[in-house]
C-alpha cells in the first residue's frame, strides 16, 4: 500500500473531536498536612529536607552538609553569602566548577517534593544545572497540595524560563540501574523555613 493511500485511509478513520474533562482542583484535594506530605515526597524523589529555625541554623546546617565545598554562589538574600557573584561574572564558563548554589523557591508541591524556581531567582538559568550541590529555600506557607494549584498560582507568570526542580538528577536507563546525580546537582537539599 502506497504512503499516500495509508496517509488517506487514516483521514477517513479519524475519530471526532472530544471535550476535555472539566478539572476542578477540589476534586484532588486531600485534608493533609501539607509540609508533612512535601517533607515524605521530597524524600521519596532523593531530595533532603531540613528545617532550620533560623539563619543562624540554616547556616550551620548548611556548613555541616556541605563542608568540603569550594566556590559557593548565593541567591537567597542575605540567608547566607557564597564566595562567588554571579553578578560580577564576565564569562559563563566561570561557572563551571561550581560546589553549591542556595537559591530561593517560590512555591512547593506536597504531591511530589517539587519547587518551582522563576528564572529571576536563579542568577542565570543554567546555575541549578551545572552546580554540583543545590540548595533550595522555601517558605512553608507557600506549600500548595498538587500541581493543579501550583500551575493556577503561575497563571499569567510573565517571565521567560522557569522550572520546577523534584530532587537531584537521575536516570535509570542503563541497565536499569539508579544513578543519582546523572546530568545534573549531585544532592537537592530544601531548607523550609
Amino acid at each position: 500500500m502506497s504512503r499516500k493511500k495509508i496517509l488517506k485511509a487514516i483521514k477517513q478513520n479519524k475519530p471526532g473531536a472530544s471535550p476535555l474533562p472539566e478539572i476542578r482542583p477540589d476534586d484532588f484535594r486531600d485534608e493533609i498536612d501539607l509540609t508533612d506530605a512535601f517533607i515524605s515526597n521530597a524524600g521519596l524523589t532523593a531530595s533532603r529536607v531540613m528545617q532550620p529555625v533560623d539563619k543562624g541554623d540554616f547556616i550551620k546546617q548548611l556548613k555541616a552538609l556541605y563542608p568540603d565545598t569550594k566556590k559557593t554562589c548565593s541567591l537567597a538574600g542575605d540567608w547566607f553569602t557564597g564566595s562567588f557573584d554571579i553578578h560580577t561574572m564576565k564569562d559563563p564558563r566561570e561557572m563551571e566548577d561550581l560546589d553549591l548554589l542556595v537559591v530561593r523557591g517560590v512555591h512547593g508541591v506536597a504531591e511530589n517534593g517539587a519547587v518551582w524556581v522563576p528564572e529571576s531567582n536563579m542568577g542565570h538559568r543554567a546555575l541549578p544545572f551545572i552546580t554540583k550541590h543545590l540548595a533550595l529555600l522555601l517558605d512553608k506557607g507557600q506549600i500548595v497540595q498538587n500541581m493543579h494549584e501550583a500551575y493556577a498560582l503561575l497563571s499569567g507568570y510573565d517571565q521567560g524560563f522557569g522550572v520546577f526542580i523534584s530532587g537531584p538528577s537521575k536516570t535509570a536507563d542503563i541497565e536499569q540501574s539508579l544513578v543519582i546525580g546523572a546530568q545534573s546537582a549531585l544532592t537537592t537539599t530544601i531548607f523550609l523555613v
